[in-house]
């Protein structure tokens, strides 16, 4: 099985700590070194999430008291904002 990088950004004017799950095959695994502490306009270091084999998989996030969004399709190199 392979994987990927990926990295999430906190486009949000407030601070935020935010869980990131790998969604590999409907599962929910939080990513090594998540939650991550996140200012406003911080970009996360990169994590590794398992692929689908064809270089595309699935995350979700739920920051502490604010954004949270499921099922989002990432690939290689992603950058997701929250």
């Amino acid at each position: 099985m392979s994987t990927i990088y990926v990295t999430v950004t906190n486009r949000q004017t407030s601070d935020y700590y935010c869980h990131v799950y790998d969604r590999f095959a409907g599962g929910t695994v939080e990513v090594e070194r998540s939650p991550f502490a996140l200012a406003s306009g911080e970009t996360s270091p990169s994590f590794q999430i398992k692929d689908n084999g064809t270089g595309e998989g699935k995350i979700s996030y739920r920051c502490d008291g604010g954004p949270s969004l499921d099922g989002i399709d990432v690939e290689n190199g992603s950058n997701v904002d929250i």
